[in-house]
Protein backbone atom coordinates (compact mmCIF):
# COMPACT_ATOMS: atom_id res chain seq x y z
CA UNK A 1 0.00 0.00 0.00
CA UNK A 2 2.96 2.37 0.61
CA UNK A 3 4.33 2.00 -2.62
CA UNK A 4 1.07 2.47 -4.80
CA UNK A 5 1.59 6.03 -2.37
CA UNK A 6 4.82 6.63 -3.42
CA UNK A 7 5.35 5.93 -6.69
CA UNK A 8 2.94 8.26 -7.57
CA UNK A 9 4.21 11.02 -5.55
CA UNK A 10 7.76 10.31 -7.06
CA UNK A 11 6.15 10.80 -10.52
CA UNK A 12 5.22 14.83 -9.52
CA UNK A 13 8.36 15.61 -7.13
CA UNK A 14 11.39 14.32 -9.21
CA UNK A 15 9.95 16.17 -12.43
CA UNK A 16 9.56 19.04 -10.73
CA UNK A 17 12.52 19.01 -8.66
CA UNK A 18 14.56 18.81 -12.14
CA UNK A 19 12.79 22.05 -13.31
CA UNK A 20 13.25 23.99 -10.18
CA UNK A 21 16.66 23.24 -10.53
CA UNK A 22 17.31 24.34 -14.17
CA UNK A 23 15.23 27.62 -12.83
CA UNK A 24 17.92 27.99 -10.22
CA UNK A 25 19.98 27.82 -12.86
CA UNK A 26 18.91 31.43 -14.80
CA UNK A 27 17.82 33.42 -11.51
CA UNK A 28 18.26 36.40 -13.18
CA UNK A 29 15.46 35.54 -16.07
CA UNK A 30 12.11 36.88 -15.63
CA UNK A 31 10.33 33.52 -16.33
CA UNK A 32 12.73 31.59 -13.96
CA UNK A 33 11.42 34.16 -11.78
CA UNK A 34 7.32 33.82 -12.38
CA UNK A 35 7.99 30.20 -12.70
CA UNK A 36 9.28 29.80 -9.01
CA UNK A 37 6.63 32.09 -7.41
CA UNK A 38 3.56 30.18 -8.57
CA UNK A 39 5.57 26.91 -7.63
CA UNK A 40 5.83 28.54 -3.95
CA UNK A 41 2.92 29.56 -4.13
CA UNK A 42 1.30 26.01 -4.54
CA UNK A 43 3.45 25.28 -2.13
CA UNK A 44 1.77 27.80 0.40
CA UNK A 45 -1.91 27.36 -0.43
CA UNK A 46 -2.52 24.88 2.44
CA UNK A 47 -0.91 27.90 4.77
CA UNK A 48 -3.01 30.62 2.61
CA UNK A 49 -6.11 28.39 3.21
CA UNK A 50 -6.04 28.21 6.72
CA UNK A 51 -3.94 31.47 7.61
CA UNK A 52 -4.86 34.37 4.61
CA UNK A 53 -6.90 36.47 6.66
CA UNK A 54 -4.57 36.47 9.73
CA UNK A 55 -1.75 37.50 7.19
CA UNK A 56 -4.01 40.26 5.41
CA UNK A 57 -4.24 41.90 8.74
CA UNK A 58 -0.38 41.51 9.63
CA UNK A 59 0.68 43.04 6.36
CA UNK A 60 -1.87 45.97 5.73
CA UNK A 61 0.32 48.33 7.15
CA UNK A 62 3.49 46.03 7.15
CA UNK A 63 6.22 47.32 4.83
CA UNK A 64 7.33 44.51 2.80
CA UNK A 65 7.58 44.22 -1.11
CA UNK A 66 7.51 41.45 -3.29
CA UNK A 67 10.63 41.53 -5.64
CA UNK A 68 9.56 38.71 -7.66
CA UNK A 69 6.59 40.79 -9.30
CA UNK A 70 6.85 43.43 -11.36
CA UNK A 71 6.48 46.56 -10.05
CA UNK A 72 7.51 45.41 -6.18
CA UNK A 73 4.21 45.31 -4.94
CA UNK A 74 3.26 45.44 -1.44
CA UNK A 75 2.06 42.02 -0.04
CA UNK A 76 -1.08 43.12 1.79
CA UNK A 77 -1.72 43.75 -2.22
CA UNK A 78 -1.04 40.75 -3.54
CA UNK A 79 -2.79 39.12 0.11
CA UNK A 80 -6.03 41.57 -0.53
CA UNK A 81 -6.68 39.33 -3.77
CA UNK A 82 -6.06 35.75 -2.11
CA UNK A 83 -8.11 36.57 0.64
CA UNK A 84 -11.51 38.38 -1.45
CA UNK A 85 -10.91 35.22 -4.42
CA UNK A 86 -11.01 32.73 -1.59
CA UNK A 87 -13.84 34.59 -0.17
CA UNK A 88 -15.91 34.47 -3.18
CA UNK A 89 -14.96 30.60 -3.59
CA UNK A 90 -16.24 30.38 0.17
CA UNK A 91 -19.53 31.78 -1.18
CA UNK A 92 -19.62 29.70 -4.17
CA UNK A 93 -19.64 25.90 -2.34
CA UNK A 94 -21.21 26.97 1.22
CA UNK A 95 -24.78 28.59 1.52
CA UNK A 96 -23.83 29.49 5.47
CA UNK A 97 -20.25 31.51 4.21
CA UNK A 98 -21.56 35.18 5.38
CA UNK A 99 -19.98 38.36 3.69
CA UNK A 100 -20.32 41.77 6.06
CA UNK A 101 -20.61 43.91 3.54
CA UNK A 102 -22.27 47.19 4.36
CA UNK A 103 -23.99 48.97 1.19
CA UNK A 104 -23.81 52.46 2.48
CA UNK A 105 -19.60 52.02 1.74
CA UNK A 106 -19.86 49.42 -1.03
CA UNK A 107 -21.68 51.74 -3.35
CA UNK A 108 -19.90 55.06 -3.41
CA UNK A 109 -16.86 52.67 -3.38
CA UNK A 110 -17.78 51.21 -6.69
CA UNK A 111 -18.83 54.67 -7.83
CA UNK A 112 -15.65 55.78 -7.25
CA UNK A 113 -13.90 52.78 -8.82
CA UNK A 114 -16.65 52.90 -11.78
CA UNK A 115 -15.43 56.62 -12.29
CA UNK A 116 -11.88 56.08 -12.10
CA UNK A 117 -11.73 53.14 -14.86
CA UNK A 118 -13.82 55.26 -16.98
CA UNK A 119 -11.51 58.15 -16.88
CA UNK A 120 -8.88 55.92 -17.39
CA UNK A 121 -10.17 54.09 -20.44
CA UNK A 122 -10.79 57.85 -21.53
CA UNK A 123 -7.55 59.39 -21.45
CA UNK A 124 -5.42 57.05 -22.93
CA UNK A 125 -5.41 53.68 -20.74
CA UNK A 126 -3.88 52.35 -17.72
CA UNK A 127 -0.50 51.48 -19.45
CA UNK A 128 1.74 49.81 -16.72
CA UNK A 129 5.70 50.60 -17.33
CA UNK A 130 6.63 47.23 -15.56
CA UNK A 131 4.84 45.77 -18.30
CA UNK A 132 6.42 47.56 -21.13
CA UNK A 133 3.59 50.01 -21.88
CA UNK A 134 4.48 53.00 -24.31
CA UNK A 135 2.60 55.06 -21.23
CA UNK A 136 3.05 55.32 -17.71
CA UNK A 137 0.64 55.89 -14.79
CA UNK A 138 -1.10 53.09 -14.15
CA UNK A 139 0.16 52.21 -11.05
CA UNK A 140 -1.94 54.65 -9.44
CA UNK A 141 -4.81 53.10 -11.06
CA UNK A 142 -3.98 49.61 -9.33
CA UNK A 143 -3.19 51.18 -5.90
CA UNK A 144 -7.13 52.50 -6.45
CA UNK A 145 -8.56 48.52 -7.61
CA UNK A 146 -6.51 47.19 -5.06
CA UNK A 147 -7.61 49.44 -1.92
CA UNK A 148 -11.31 48.83 -2.96
CA UNK A 149 -10.60 44.96 -3.06
CA UNK A 150 -9.10 45.06 0.18
CA UNK A 151 -11.64 46.55 1.57
CA UNK A 152 -13.86 43.56 0.82
CA UNK A 153 -11.39 41.14 1.38
CA UNK A 154 -11.34 42.77 4.69
CA UNK A 155 -15.50 42.70 5.41
CA UNK A 156 -15.26 39.44 4.06
CA UNK A 157 -14.42 37.49 7.20
CA UNK A 158 -15.51 38.15 11.22
CA UNK A 159 -12.93 38.88 13.87
CA UNK A 160 -13.45 36.32 16.53
CA UNK A 161 -14.38 39.03 19.85
CA UNK A 162 -12.29 37.11 22.43
CA UNK A 163 -9.14 37.76 19.79
CA UNK A 164 -10.11 41.07 18.72
CA UNK A 165 -7.02 43.32 20.51
CA UNK A 166 -4.43 41.08 19.40
CA UNK A 167 -5.72 41.67 15.61
CA UNK A 168 -6.03 45.36 15.90
CA UNK A 169 -2.45 45.68 17.64
CA UNK A 170 -0.95 43.43 14.91
CA UNK A 171 -2.71 45.39 12.09
CA UNK A 172 -1.34 48.64 13.54
CA UNK A 173 1.78 47.34 14.88
CA UNK A 174 3.05 45.58 11.35
CA UNK A 175 4.22 48.98 10.08
CA UNK A 176 7.67 48.78 12.38
CA UNK A 177 8.75 47.02 9.47
CA UNK A 178 9.38 50.41 8.15
CA UNK A 179 12.63 50.68 9.89
CA UNK A 180 14.30 48.13 8.60
CA UNK A 181 15.56 49.83 5.61
CA UNK A 182 17.25 52.40 7.70
CA UNK A 183 18.82 50.11 9.85
CA UNK A 184 19.81 47.73 6.32
CA UNK A 185 21.74 51.32 5.43
CA UNK A 186 23.12 51.43 8.81
CA UNK A 187 24.92 47.85 8.79
CA UNK A 188 26.16 48.20 5.25
CA UNK A 189 26.52 46.68 2.06
CA UNK A 190 26.06 43.34 3.56
CA UNK A 191 22.45 43.85 4.47
CA UNK A 192 21.59 45.39 1.36
CA UNK A 193 19.71 42.04 0.30
CA UNK A 194 17.07 43.51 2.72
CA UNK A 195 15.83 45.85 0.59
CA UNK A 196 14.55 42.76 -2.09
CA UNK A 197 12.32 42.76 1.21
CA UNK A 198 11.39 45.74 2.40
CA UNK A 199 11.25 48.77 0.43
CA UNK A 200 14.47 51.18 -0.31
CA UNK A 201 13.00 54.06 -0.85
CA UNK A 202 12.35 54.80 3.19
CA UNK A 203 15.77 55.03 3.26
CA UNK A 204 16.63 57.21 0.34
CA UNK A 205 16.78 60.00 2.54
CA UNK A 206 19.45 59.13 4.74
CA UNK A 207 21.14 57.65 2.52
CA UNK A 208 21.43 60.95 -0.11
CA UNK A 209 22.40 63.17 2.64
CA UNK A 210 24.71 60.60 4.13
CA UNK A 211 26.56 60.32 1.06
CA UNK A 212 26.84 63.95 -0.18
CA UNK A 213 25.11 63.87 -3.09
CA UNK A 214 22.80 66.75 -1.37
CA UNK A 215 23.40 69.87 -0.23
CA UNK A 216 21.00 69.97 2.50
CA UNK A 217 22.52 69.35 6.45
CA UNK A 218 19.14 67.66 7.54
CA UNK A 219 19.41 63.74 7.68
CA UNK A 220 15.97 62.25 7.47
CA UNK A 221 15.38 58.83 8.84
CA UNK A 222 11.69 58.25 7.14
CA UNK A 223 11.41 54.49 7.75
CA UNK A 224 11.64 55.20 11.73
CA UNK A 225 8.70 57.75 11.62
CA UNK A 226 6.46 55.18 9.82
CA UNK A 227 7.54 52.11 12.66
CA UNK A 228 7.18 55.11 15.22
CA UNK A 229 3.39 56.18 14.00
CA UNK A 230 2.94 52.12 14.11
CA UNK A 231 3.98 52.07 17.84
CA UNK A 232 1.76 55.14 18.34
CA UNK A 233 -1.62 54.11 16.61
CA UNK A 234 -1.29 50.77 18.06
CA UNK A 235 -0.79 51.66 21.19
CA UNK A 236 -3.74 53.94 21.46
CA UNK A 237 -5.96 51.33 19.77
CA UNK A 238 -5.14 48.78 22.47
CA UNK A 239 -6.95 50.73 25.55
CA UNK A 240 -7.99 53.60 26.60
CA UNK A 241 -5.98 56.75 26.99
CA UNK A 242 -7.18 56.98 30.74
CA UNK A 243 -5.25 53.75 30.93
CA UNK A 244 -1.64 55.35 28.91
CA UNK A 245 -1.75 58.17 31.17
CA UNK A 246 -2.23 56.38 34.33
CA UNK A 247 1.73 56.92 36.46
CA UNK A 248 0.85 53.77 38.46
CA UNK A 249 1.30 51.73 35.22
CA UNK A 250 4.46 53.78 33.39
CA UNK A 251 5.41 51.92 30.61
CA UNK A 252 2.71 52.41 27.92
CA UNK A 253 3.13 56.03 29.11
CA UNK A 254 7.11 55.36 28.35
CA UNK A 255 6.51 53.86 24.90
CA UNK A 256 4.11 56.57 23.96
CA UNK A 257 6.55 59.52 24.59
CA UNK A 258 9.38 57.68 22.59
CA UNK A 259 7.17 57.05 19.47
CA UNK A 260 6.98 60.67 19.27
CA UNK A 261 10.04 62.01 20.45
CA UNK A 262 11.95 59.03 17.72
CA UNK A 263 9.11 60.42 14.92
CA UNK A 264 10.69 64.00 15.04
CA UNK A 265 14.05 62.48 13.18
CA UNK A 266 12.10 62.25 10.13
CA UNK A 267 11.56 65.87 10.31
CA UNK A 268 8.40 65.74 8.70
CA UNK A 269 5.90 68.39 10.33
CA UNK A 270 2.57 66.69 9.53
CA UNK A 271 3.74 63.58 11.94
CA UNK A 272 3.32 66.28 14.94
CA UNK A 273 -0.59 67.52 13.50
CA UNK A 274 -1.40 64.00 13.07
CA UNK A 275 -0.26 62.80 16.12
CA UNK A 276 -2.22 66.13 18.62
CA UNK A 277 -4.93 65.28 16.20
CA UNK A 278 -5.53 61.64 17.55
CA UNK A 279 -4.67 62.25 20.89
CA UNK A 280 -7.10 65.39 21.39
CA UNK A 281 -9.55 63.92 19.47
CA UNK A 282 -9.49 60.91 21.98
CA UNK A 283 -9.04 62.74 24.57
CA UNK A 284 -12.00 65.08 24.17
CA UNK A 285 -14.32 61.63 22.91
CA UNK A 286 -12.78 59.83 26.35
CA UNK A 287 -14.26 62.72 28.19
CA UNK A 288 -10.99 63.25 30.21
CA UNK A 289 -11.24 66.63 30.05
CA UNK A 290 -13.79 66.43 32.71
CA UNK A 291 -11.37 64.60 35.29
CA UNK A 292 -8.52 64.90 37.04
CA UNK A 293 -6.60 64.00 34.45
CA UNK A 294 -6.86 67.40 32.35
CA UNK A 295 -4.90 69.79 35.22
CA UNK A 296 -2.33 67.44 35.41
CA UNK A 297 -1.83 66.49 31.59
CA UNK A 298 -1.71 70.45 31.19
CA UNK A 299 1.03 70.74 34.44
CA UNK A 300 3.05 68.28 32.63
CA UNK A 301 3.30 69.75 29.26
CA UNK A 302 3.92 73.10 30.65
CA UNK A 303 7.09 71.81 32.72
CA UNK A 304 8.05 69.67 29.75
CA UNK A 305 7.93 73.10 27.73
CA UNK A 306 10.14 74.68 30.28
CA UNK A 307 12.48 72.30 30.23
CA UNK A 308 12.48 71.35 26.46
CA UNK A 309 12.40 74.86 24.76
CA UNK A 310 15.75 76.27 26.08
CA UNK A 311 17.57 73.58 24.27
CA UNK A 312 15.57 73.03 21.78
CA UNK A 313 18.33 75.06 19.08
CA UNK A 314 20.90 72.41 19.77
CA UNK A 315 18.75 69.39 18.81
CA UNK A 316 19.05 67.38 15.45
CA UNK A 317 18.06 69.68 12.95
CA UNK A 318 15.60 66.95 11.95
CA UNK A 319 13.65 67.14 15.21
CA UNK A 320 13.98 71.21 14.83
CA UNK A 321 12.23 71.06 10.88
CA UNK A 322 9.21 68.69 12.67
CA UNK A 323 8.37 71.43 15.12
CA UNK A 324 9.93 74.36 12.92
CA UNK A 325 5.21 75.84 12.26
CA UNK A 326 5.35 76.36 15.81
CA UNK A 327 6.26 79.73 17.49
CA UNK A 328 9.70 78.08 18.63
CA UNK A 329 13.44 79.19 18.44
CA UNK A 330 14.95 76.60 15.95
CA UNK A 331 17.87 76.68 13.65
CA UNK A 332 17.65 79.24 10.98
CA UNK A 333 18.74 75.77 8.54
CA UNK A 334 15.54 73.94 9.84
CA UNK A 335 13.18 76.91 9.20
CA UNK A 336 14.20 77.96 5.95
CA UNK A 337 14.09 74.27 4.70
CA UNK A 338 11.04 73.99 5.77
CA UNK A 339 9.67 77.41 4.53
CA UNK A 340 10.93 76.40 1.09
CA UNK A 341 9.12 73.03 1.07
CA UNK A 342 5.69 74.80 2.19
CA UNK A 343 6.65 77.61 -0.65
CA UNK A 344 7.41 75.03 -3.12
CA UNK A 345 4.10 73.63 -2.49
CA UNK A 346 2.00 77.14 -2.84
CA UNK A 347 3.79 77.62 -6.22
CA UNK A 348 2.71 74.08 -7.79
CA UNK A 349 -1.40 75.21 -6.46
CA UNK A 350 -1.06 78.41 -7.89
CA UNK A 351 -0.08 76.36 -11.02
CA UNK A 352 -3.00 73.53 -10.51
CA UNK A 353 -5.81 75.99 -9.34
CA UNK A 354 -6.57 77.58 -12.57
CA UNK A 355 -6.38 74.04 -14.44
CA UNK A 356 -9.45 73.24 -12.47
CA UNK A 357 -12.21 73.76 -14.79
CA UNK A 358 -10.57 72.25 -17.80
CA UNK A 359 -10.65 69.14 -15.89
CA UNK A 360 -13.56 69.92 -14.02
CA UNK A 361 -16.27 67.34 -16.15
CA UNK A 362 -13.65 64.84 -17.51
CA UNK A 363 -10.30 64.50 -15.49
CA UNK A 364 -6.94 63.95 -16.27
CA UNK A 365 -6.21 60.44 -15.10
CA UNK A 366 -3.20 59.48 -14.38
CA UNK A 367 -1.55 59.03 -17.78
CA UNK A 368 1.64 60.15 -18.03
CA UNK A 369 3.76 60.85 -21.61
CA UNK A 370 7.19 59.30 -20.58
CA UNK A 371 8.60 61.97 -23.11
CA UNK A 372 7.37 64.90 -21.50
CA UNK A 373 8.30 63.31 -18.00
CA UNK A 374 12.01 62.88 -18.74
CA UNK A 375 12.11 66.34 -20.95
CA UNK A 376 11.22 67.35 -17.28
CA UNK A 377 13.35 65.42 -15.17
CA UNK A 378 16.11 66.42 -17.58
CA UNK A 379 15.42 70.49 -17.70
CA UNK A 380 14.51 70.19 -13.92
CA UNK A 381 18.33 68.22 -13.33
CA UNK A 382 20.18 71.23 -15.51
CA UNK A 383 18.24 73.86 -13.57
CA UNK A 384 16.48 74.94 -16.61
CA UNK A 385 13.48 73.52 -15.32
CA UNK A 386 11.69 72.94 -11.58
CA UNK A 387 10.58 70.43 -9.65
CA UNK A 388 7.05 71.30 -9.66
CA UNK A 389 7.11 70.56 -13.52
CA UNK A 390 7.68 66.55 -12.79
CA UNK A 391 5.38 67.00 -9.72
CA UNK A 392 2.54 67.94 -11.57
CA UNK A 393 3.19 65.22 -14.47
CA UNK A 394 3.83 62.61 -12.56
CA UNK A 395 0.27 63.77 -10.39
CA UNK A 396 1.75 64.23 -7.15
CA UNK A 397 0.17 66.89 -6.68
CA UNK A 398 0.58 67.72 -2.19
CA UNK A 399 -3.03 68.25 -2.13
CA UNK A 400 -5.77 65.76 -1.23
CA UNK A 401 -9.02 67.65 -2.83
CA UNK A 402 -6.87 68.43 -6.17
CA UNK A 403 -5.42 65.19 -5.95
CA UNK A 404 -9.03 63.44 -6.30
CA UNK A 405 -10.62 66.62 -8.69
CA UNK A 406 -7.60 67.35 -11.29
CA UNK A 407 -7.16 63.54 -12.13
CA UNK A 408 -10.79 62.27 -12.08
CA UNK A 409 -13.09 65.73 -12.60
CA UNK A 410 -16.13 66.70 -10.46
CA UNK A 411 -17.87 63.07 -10.99
CA UNK A 412 -14.69 61.13 -8.82
CA UNK A 413 -13.76 64.47 -6.19
CA UNK A 414 -17.85 63.74 -5.15
CA UNK A 415 -17.96 60.26 -5.53
CA UNK A 416 -14.97 60.06 -2.78
CA UNK A 417 -17.08 62.78 -0.50
CA UNK A 418 -19.22 60.47 -0.77
CA UNK A 419 -17.09 57.53 0.08
CA UNK A 420 -15.80 59.50 3.26
CA UNK A 421 -18.79 60.45 4.31
CA UNK A 422 -20.44 56.92 3.91
CA UNK A 423 -17.32 55.36 6.01
CA UNK A 424 -17.47 58.24 8.84
CA UNK A 425 -21.14 57.70 9.17
CA UNK A 426 -20.14 53.48 9.50
CA UNK A 427 -17.51 54.29 11.87
CA UNK A 428 -20.15 56.63 14.12
CA UNK A 429 -22.58 54.07 14.41
CA UNK A 430 -20.19 50.95 15.33
CA UNK A 431 -18.55 53.40 18.07
CA UNK A 432 -22.06 54.42 19.40
CA UNK A 433 -24.25 50.99 19.34
CA UNK A 434 -21.24 48.70 19.11
CA UNK A 435 -20.58 46.10 21.57
CA UNK A 436 -19.27 47.63 24.89
CA UNK A 437 -16.32 45.44 25.12
CA UNK A 438 -14.96 46.66 21.68
CA UNK A 439 -15.85 50.47 22.63
CA UNK A 440 -11.84 51.16 22.67
CA UNK A 441 -11.18 49.97 18.95
CA UNK A 442 -14.25 51.28 17.71
CA UNK A 443 -13.38 54.90 19.37
CA UNK A 444 -10.15 54.86 18.03
CA UNK A 445 -10.69 53.67 14.53
CA UNK A 446 -13.62 56.69 14.26
CA UNK A 447 -10.70 59.17 15.88
CA UNK A 448 -8.20 58.23 13.62
CA UNK A 449 -10.27 58.06 10.22
CA UNK A 450 -11.57 61.66 11.41
CA UNK A 451 -8.09 62.93 11.95
CA UNK A 452 -6.91 61.66 8.56
CA UNK A 453 -9.72 63.02 6.86
CA UNK A 454 -8.92 66.20 8.27
CA UNK A 455 -5.18 65.91 7.27
CA UNK A 456 -6.16 64.47 3.97
CA UNK A 457 -8.17 68.21 3.37
CA UNK A 458 -6.63 70.65 5.29
CA UNK A 459 -2.83 69.37 5.17
CA UNK A 460 -1.26 66.95 2.92
CA UNK A 461 -2.73 63.90 0.97
CA UNK A 462 -3.09 62.17 -2.26
CA UNK A 463 -5.75 59.62 -3.46
CA UNK A 464 -4.00 56.61 -5.12
CA UNK A 465 -2.13 56.46 -1.95
CA UNK A 466 -3.90 57.57 0.74
CA UNK A 467 -7.21 55.57 -0.26
CA UNK A 468 -5.88 52.38 1.06
CA UNK A 469 -5.79 53.98 4.53
CA UNK A 470 -9.41 54.50 4.73
CA UNK A 471 -10.84 51.32 3.07
CA UNK A 472 -8.56 49.85 5.68
CA UNK A 473 -9.88 51.57 8.69
CA UNK A 474 -13.74 51.39 7.37
CA UNK A 475 -12.52 47.34 6.35
CA UNK A 476 -11.33 46.82 9.85
CA UNK A 477 -14.24 48.08 11.74
CA UNK A 478 -16.61 46.07 9.43
CA UNK A 479 -14.87 43.03 10.33
CA UNK A 480 -14.22 43.64 14.26
CA UNK A 481 -18.22 44.60 14.76
CA UNK A 482 -19.82 42.30 11.73
CA UNK A 483 -21.27 44.96 9.70
CA UNK A 484 -22.75 48.24 10.58
CA UNK A 485 -24.34 48.60 14.02
CA UNK A 486 -27.58 49.90 14.64
CA UNK A 487 -29.71 51.11 18.02
CA UNK A 488 -31.75 48.74 19.40
CA UNK A 489 -35.41 48.13 19.31
CA UNK A 490 -35.68 49.57 22.53
CA UNK A 491 -33.26 52.77 21.83
CA UNK A 492 -35.34 53.81 18.85
CA UNK A 493 -39.04 53.29 20.05
CA UNK A 494 -37.74 55.77 22.58
CA UNK A 495 -36.25 57.69 19.91
CA UNK A 496 -39.45 57.95 17.79
CA UNK A 497 -41.55 58.89 21.56
CA UNK A 498 -39.86 62.02 21.76
CA UNK A 499 -38.32 61.54 25.51
CA UNK A 500 -34.97 63.43 24.46
CA UNK A 501 -36.07 67.01 25.82
CA UNK A 502 -33.97 69.25 27.10
CA UNK A 503 -33.76 67.69 30.49
CA UNK A 504 -33.54 64.08 29.21
CA UNK A 505 -30.49 65.19 26.37
CA UNK A 506 -28.64 66.61 29.19
CA UNK A 507 -28.68 63.74 31.93
CA UNK A 508 -27.97 61.37 28.23
CA UNK A 509 -25.09 63.35 27.75
CA UNK A 510 -23.61 63.63 30.94
CA UNK A 511 -24.08 59.32 31.90
CA UNK A 512 -20.87 57.83 32.08
CA UNK A 513 -19.85 56.13 28.18
CA UNK A 514 -20.10 52.66 29.37
CA UNK A 515 -23.76 53.17 31.13
CA UNK A 516 -24.98 54.08 28.10
CA UNK A 517 -23.59 51.86 26.08
CA UNK A 518 -24.63 49.28 28.08
CA UNK A 519 -28.73 50.64 28.12
CA UNK A 520 -27.99 50.32 23.90
CA UNK A 521 -27.20 46.72 24.16
CA UNK A 522 -29.91 45.58 26.86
Amino acid sequence: MTRKILWPVLYVCVPLAIIVGYLLATPDDFVSFGIMGFVLLGLCIPILLRWHFEILIVSWNAALVLFFLPSRPYLWMLMSCVTLFIAILRRAMFRTARSYQVSLVTWPLLALLGVVFLTGFSTGGMGLKSFGSQTFGGKGYFHILVAVIGYFALASHRIPQQHARVYVVLFFLSGLTAVVSNLAYVAGPGFYFLYNFFPAELAADQAVVSEGFSTSAILRVTGLTFACIALFTALMAQGSLRQILDIRRPWKLILLALAVLASLLGGYRSVVIIFSLIFVFVFFLERLHRTQVFPRLLMASVIGAVAVLPVLHKMPLSIQRAVSFLPVNVDPIARSDAGASTQWRLDMWKILLPQIPQYLLKGKGYTIDPGHLYMAEQLAASGNGSTIDVAILSGNYHNGPLSALIPFGIFGFLSFIWFLWAGGRMLYCNYRWGDPSLRHFNTFLLVYYLAKVVFFFLVVGQLNSDLFFFTGLIGLSISLNGGMKKPSPAMSAESRSGPLSKINLRSRITEPLGTVAHQNHV
